[in-house]
């Protein structure tokens, strides 16, 4: 199976306070990933596309964006939780 290429548009992290429920006051992180998706499927007469749509994707700590380029296009490794794990990133055709 091929894998999917994402186009890097850009990236946060850091942490927040958490407002409500057991852990009301408690610092927690986050890592987000934001990328292009190519739109992909079956067209028909009842569903149309073109172009990319833009994906925010959670990743497991900050170390998954160290070698992240912004506008590099990228393969994406998750795990059981749907975050990313691994960034790959893949060479700019010459």
């Amino acid at each position: 199976m091929e894998q999917e290429v994402f186009s890097v548009v850009g990236y946060q992290y850091g942490q927040f306070e958490e407002k409500d429920g057991p852990n009301k006051g408690n610092m927690k992180s986050y890592v987000n990933l934001f990328v292009l998706q190519d739109m992909s499927g079956e067209q028909s007469d009842k569903y149309h596309f073109c172009g990319a749509k833009a994906l925010k994707v959670p990743c497991t700590d900050p170390g998954v964006l160290s070698d992240v380029k912004l506008g590099s296009h990228v393969n994406l490794y998750f795990d059981s939780k749907k975050r990313v794990t691994f960034v790959r990133a893949i060479p700019a055709a010459k």
